[in-house]
């Protein structure tokens, strides 16, 4: 190698670093996106009421659920038995009442129907109303309409239930709406609770003095059924419900069919086909004055202690 290549080299590496090194490329500058425009709010109607049509089919279905639940038997037994241990002052006790709510045919009346029937202290005890009642869709009233039918004079409803065809031979001529007396029922929770217009149900009174003015309250569940009712006459009086408002309270009754056997004259005399409910059912076998009996069927479910229901079967 020459000299001169020599001395180039050395001045090559004892020159400025900085000024050896190439300069540095320029960045290339890139653009910023272009933000898209902001979306423009179009209001949306929102409608949360179902339309009437599918208000219409919650109601029938409501409907079909309050039939099936109002129907059967219904008994205040078990508050009429332990009023007197809590305590209820005598003219405040709730009487006993049974009611029995039989679905009709509802070519009968054109709607659902349901021929019902009060009894006072029993199922064998003197009758204290026949009715039919009447079920249809209101949706002004966002609700389901019970009318009350009252049987025209001269119709025989005299045990209705034991009498072969009595109930199929119903006719809707036979009835007379008692204006003013229908129950607006609405589905609450797992039940339905229902009452009569404010002072619409006005009925002659049974002295027949003036009007009372009728008014109902019902909270219906699968198992119990609360009416608070009161009637109040013209001068304002109570003539009937209970003063402190409470509530008769029905039990669903179960129904059982069953035997009962006697013996007599060493030969066991059994009577078939009886029927008995548990909320204070009773059936008599035999004449009691010869050795006869009563069976009475009860579910006790007590209101205060630790005992735990149970279904007791008396032997009078």
């Amino acid at each position: 190698m020459t000299d001169a290549a020599v001395l180039a080299i050395l001045s090559a590496l004892m020159a400025d670093p900085q000024a050896a090194t190439p300069p540095a490329a320029e960045a290339v500058a890139t653009p910023a996106p272009i933000a898209a425009p902001a979306p423009v709010a179009v209001p949306v109607t929102f409608n949360d009421a179902p339309s009437a049509r599918l208000r219409g089919e919650v109601l029938a279905k409501d409907m079909a659920d309050l039939a099936t639940m109002i129907s059967g038997r219904w008994d205040s037994d078990s508050q009429a038995f332990f009023e007197p241990e809590l305590g209820v002052p005598e003219g405040q006790r709730r009487p006993r009442v049974h009611a029995l709510v039989r679905p009709l045919p509802e070519t009968m009346f054109g709607k659902p129907a349901f021929f019902v029937e009060h009894r006072a202290g029993s199922e064998h005890g003197t009758i204290l109303r026949q009715r039919v009642w009447t079920l249809s869709v209101d949706t002004a009233r966002d609700g389901i309409q019970m009318d009350v039918l009252a049987p025209n004079s001269g119709v025989d409803l005299t045990e209705v239930w034991t009498r072969a065809g009595a109930l199929d031979a119903l006719t809707r001529e036979g009835f007379s709406e008692v204006g003013g007396c229908d129950v607006l029922w609405r589905k609450r929770g797992g039940g339905f609770s229902g009452e009569t217009r404010a002072g619409g149900c006005r009925v002659s009174s049974s002295t027949g003095s003036g009007s009372v003015t009728l008014t109902e309250r019902h909270d219906l569940g699968a198992n119990i059924w609360e009416v608070r009712d009161i009637g109040v006459d013209e001068r304002g009086q109570r003539v009937f419900g209970s003063e402190d408002g409470r509530a008769t309270r029905f039990d669903r009754a179960t129904s059982y069919v069953c035997w009962a056997g006697q013996l007599g004259d060493g030969q066991p005399a059994v009577a078939t086909g009886l029927t008995i409910h548990d909320r204070g059912g009773e059936i008599r076998v035999g004449d009691p004055a010869n050795g006869g009996f009563r069976v009475r069927l009860r579910t006790v479910e007590w209101p205060f202690g630790n005992n735990r229901p149970s279904l007791t079967l008396y032997l009078l």
